[in-house]
């Protein structure tokens, strides 16, 4: 279920360049989060018929953090989108791991949770390979654009991860129907107030079922597995998401490799080997 899990997400980078070549960004976002929601609703659906636990549900006084949930959400995913069409699916695939860093170091700042050296060594890597794959020119230090959007969106999940951990003992699978529908809606009021709506029903249907398959499914398959393999397991094996979207990304658009795009790869799995790795805060 983890390895599913990787795999429906990272296949997202570039199958979602392929869409963006046809649909504007909001909408683009709006129809990734109504196929997640609405899939999730029929999984749901499914779930209740065949198991006798109860979930608890998210109440009236859950609704700052929801809030703040939904916009974050829908920030972070743009601004993915963003990169995405700016730059190569293989790297912002690749930097989609900086979201480790800002979701620890947001936790570290805000919640006062404690690091491991493992993890800080980790974090210094991954902002190393960051750095790597963001700068277009090292001869003139020019910044990639692409990239630099999708680094906000990274800042933005991780901020996000820190929010909705505060409502982990609600029912994930509402959590995730009500972030989804949100998004896409709120997505879509943006749209067509900014953008030239694409009304396809071919594109469309292509974006709601990627929707599916990479947000709704890929988090459905993550969370059965922290229910057999426990969270850790789970997020080592989901860490491998990135580089299926990478290796996807080369098979697709023929990327080509420079040394630094190469380091970078280097780095950046060590970085997350050594995340998915730490099993507990050291005292030291």
């Amino acid at each position: 279920m983890a390895i599913l899990s990787a795999i429906t997400y990272g296949i997202s980078f570039p199958l979602s360049k392929l869409l963006l070549l046809r649909v504007p960004t909001f909408e683009m976002t709006s129809l990734l989060y109504a196929g997640s929601g609405l899939g999730m609703i029929i999984i749901s659906l499914f779930m209740r018929q065949n198991t006798q636990k109860k979930e608890d549900k998210l109440g009236r006084e859950d609704l700052p953090t929801v809030v703040w949930m939904i916009i974050l959400n829908l920030a972070a995913s743009s601004l993915l989108l963003i990169g995405i069409r700016l730059a190569s699916a293989g790297t912002i695939s690749l930097l989609s791991n900086f979201e480790i860093v800002a979701t620890t170091v947001i936790a570290r700042l805000l919640f006062k949770e404690r690091l491991g050296k493992r993890v800080f060594v980790a974090i210094v890597l991954i902002l190393f390979s960051s750095l790597l794959l963001s700068v277009a020119d090292f001869s003139h230090f020019q910044l990639s654009i692409g990239a630099l959007f999708a680094l906000l969106a990274c800042i933005c999940w991780g901020a996000e991860n820190n929010t909705t951990a505060i409502l982990s003992s609600k029912d994930p699978l509402q959590i995730v129907i009500v972030k989804s529908l949100a998004t896409a809606f709120f997505a879509i009021i943006i749209a067509f107030f900014t953008e030239n709506l694409v009304y396809q029903w071919p594109i469309i249907v292509y974006g709601l079922c990627l929707g599916f398959v990479s947000y709704g499914l890929s988090l459905y398959f993550y969370i059965t597995s922290q229910r057999y393999i426990g969270a850790i397991r789970t997020g080592a094996y989901f860490a491998t998401a990135p580089f299926i979207g990478l290796i996807l990304s080369w098979v697709m658009f023929g990327q080509l490799l420079t040394m630094s795009f190469m380091v970078a790869i280097i780095l950046m799995t060590f970085g997350v080997y050594l995340v998915a790795s730490e099993t507990h805060v050291e005292d030291e």
